[in-house]
């Protein structure tokens, strides 16, 4: 009898523990699951945006060593660039250019240009070192490899060169020695909508080696590259560099010129 009794008992606790989820309780599961995604996925996603911001940060740095590096070795130049505005042999209007096709100036040689000039007189000797990598345009590093090994062609970056930057007085100089610290000489691309590199600001390399985050509203970030694809005189452009000199406190000091 007592036999009989263990036996009853341990098949009943089979048939407890035996038993699989309900219909109700997995879809309780996917619910919760969903939850947590829906929760998570903003956050994730912010993460890798953050981390992707430091890469391009440290690119920035790097090309900032580059620009000091050659601007010693060449009395405080920095790496000419047809596309400042006091060269004029380009409208400012395409500083992305490490590499331009000079037979439409007559000659048949590529031109390397702005801070292309740095990679072809081996002060930065890794092409990646150019673009960011929040970057979902074309003007990809693998877009351009082959160039940056030898093959012909242009090249585009994705971080847009000034050439130049203001002194104490505001005038624009092209040595390093005169600019003022706090001036803007390299940023995330701003040319065309397609080059926008982040949602909210970008990237600001300064003459004094820092690297400022610079907040922008999203819509005043598209605003200006749109209106910079379209416009054709240089004050404008100057303007956005200007801005860009200014500590970054929001995007309100944009408003009255993009809106």
């Amino acid at each position: 009898m007592g036999s009989f009794r263990m036996n009853e008992s341990a098949q009943r606790q089979h048939r407890v523990t035996g038993q699989g989820f309900t219909l109700v309780d997995v879809l309780v599961s996917i619910a919760v699951i969903a939850l947590l995604i829906g929760i998570l996925l903003p956050s994730l996603k912010m993460v890798h945006e953050t981390s992707q911001r430091v890469v391009c940060a440290s690119n920035l740095r790097q090309v900032g060593l580059g620009v000091h590096m050659y601007a010693s070795d060449n009395d405080a130049w920095l790496p000419y660039s047809s596309f400042a505005s006091g060269n004029g042999d380009y409208w400012n209007t395409d500083p992305l250019y490490l590499r331009v096709d000079a037979r439409s100036r007559g000659y048949d040689v590529m031109v390397w240009d702005g801070l292309g000039v740095m990679f072809d007189q081996s002060y930065l000797n890794d092409g990646r070192i150019f673009y960011c990598p929040s970057h979902t345009g074309e003007h990809t590093f693998e877009a351009y490899k082959a160039q940056f090994e030898g093959a012909d062609g242009e090249i585009i970056a994705n971080f847009q060169y000034r050439g130049e930057g203001p002194d104490l007085s505001g005038r624009p100089q092209q040595r390093l020695d005169f600019i003022e610290n706090n001036a803007s000489l390299v940023s995330d691309g701003f040319r065309e909508v397609a080059d926008i590199n982040h949602e909210q600001g970008m990237n600001v390399l300064r003459a004094g080696m820092s690297v400022d985050w610079h907040f922008v509203d999203h819509e005043i970030l598209l605003d200006m590259a749109s209106q910079a694809a379209d416009d054709s005189d240089q004050p404008d452009w100057e303007e956005r560099w200007r801005l860009l000199d200014l500590p970054s406190s929001g995007s309100s000091f944009w408003d009255d010129l993009f809106n």
